[in-house]
């Protein structure tokens, strides 16, 4: 005999979990140019553009974005000399739902985790200015595409 129940719970826990994937999706979008901005704007603080032969203006760093299950994660990077051990100076901002499903954006430094409250972006880019203060996190060099 089979057991329908089982697959009644199976196929619910699909449900919820694809329903979690599309609330997430949604809140990516909706917060992709806010937090992009903000960590421009640490950026250029923290590590203003540089010239090429003197005359052309070059940013020392890297903008990234990048969707993980349950998470999504924008970061702005800058290599760390020598270029060889491809190691970077970063900030991250993460995007991830409570246990009941609301948004909660956190902005990681070397030193802590700052969580953005309330969320608006006055208060990440104030979040993302608290973090700023901190050392970077050392993290390894990604070497996909990313938006310089």
């Amino acid at each position: 005999m089979i057991d329908f129940g089982a697959f009644k719970v199976l196929h619910r826990r699909q449900q919820v979990e694809e329903e979690e994937t599309r609330r997430l999706a949604e809140l990516n979008h909706h917060w992709d140019h806010a937090i992009r901005g903000g960590l421009q704007h640490l950026a250029d603080a923290l590590w203003p553009d540089g010239h090429v032969l003197g005359l052309i203006p070059a940013r020392h760093y890297r903008l990234r974005h990048q969707v993980e299950p349950g998470i999504g994660v924008w970061w702005v990077e800058r290599d760390i000399p020598p270029d060889d051990e491809h190691r970077c100076a970063a900030y991250r901002v993460l995007l991830t739902l409570d246990a009941q499903k609301d948004p909660v954006l956190t902005v990681q430094s070397g030193a802590s985790q700052y969580p953005v409250a309330p969320l608006t972006e006055t208060a990440l880019e104030e979040t993302l200015a608290q973090a700023g203060q901190d050392p970077a996190l050392v993290i390894l060099r990604q070497f996909e595409e990313a938006r310089e």
